[in-house]
């Protein structure tokens, strides 16, 4: 007579992709620091990606933040304004401009000497092109040169009427909210203004999505990444 042995489970079995992920915190290859900063990313991604599903309804994500930027170009229309706040090397400018042949305006902020002051493990002057517009030649382009507070204001000339397009990359709470404020002011959030937030799992650029766009506008999710979103105004 053949007995048949029992499978005992293991109550103490951990999945792999845990244990190797366990076991590389756990490890020497990297500081205690960069754990901590590790499990804070992963936290600001896991809580962006429920308010996305939970909230917004948008459950579907693509890959990497150009999939978003060709969803934002493929409603742009002809005449359409495009603001972009923060261009550091001038990649996102690039993108833009290359990818479009539309008539449009594109105006691109920054003080190209980096970060005012240091940004989550990032120091001061990160993202500096050495206080000079990047080399991205294209008639549809204005550069406006220096602290967005001050060239960025109430009296900043732009065409209110047709298609707006806000790209928010520049990282820091207090110019994100200065932009958007005067943005409010000037009367070109309104239906059919398009808003990107690049840094958008991080608190402060969350924080300008929670309180101060959805409360007081009916928005639809174009597009999200794993940090990026883009919103239209309907």
């Amino acid at each position: 007579m053949v007995i048949e042995q029992k499978a005992f489970k293991n109550p103490n079995k951990v999945f792999w992709g845990k244990e190797l992920v366990a076991h590389f915190l756990s490890s020497k290859r990297i500081s205690e620091s960069n754990v901590a900063y590790f499990l804070a990313l992963a936290g600001e991604v896991v809580n962006f990606d429920r308010f996305c599903r939970n909230e917004l309804k948008a459950p579907k994500k693509v890959t990497k933040r150009e999939f978003i930027f060709d969803s934002i170009i493929s409603r742009l229309t002809d005449g359409a304004k495009v603001l972009e706040f923060g261009v550091a090397h001038g990649y996102t400018t690039d993108y833009f401009l290359r990818s479009s042949n539309m008539q449009l305006s594109y105006f691109g902020f920054d003080l190209f000497t980096g970060l005012p002051k240091a940004w989550r493990r990032l120091e001061e002057g990160h993202f500096s092109n050495g206080g000079i517009p990047p080399e991205v030649s294209d008639p549809r382009l204005t550069w406006v040169v220096g602290d967005v507070i001050k060239t960025f204001t109430k009296d900043f000339r732009i065409e209110t009427t047709g298609q707006h397009v806000l790209l928010f990359d520049l990282d820091l709470l207090f110019p994100t909210a200065h932009v958007f404020d005067v943005a409010v002011s000037i009367g070109i959030l309104k239906k059919g203004t398009i808003l990107y937030f690049d840094e958008a799992h991080d608190s402060d650029e969350l924080s300008i999505i929670k309180t101060m766009l959805l409360p007081k506008y009916n928005c639809k999710v174009i597009a999200r990444s794993w940090s990026s979103i883009a919103f239209e105004i309907l």
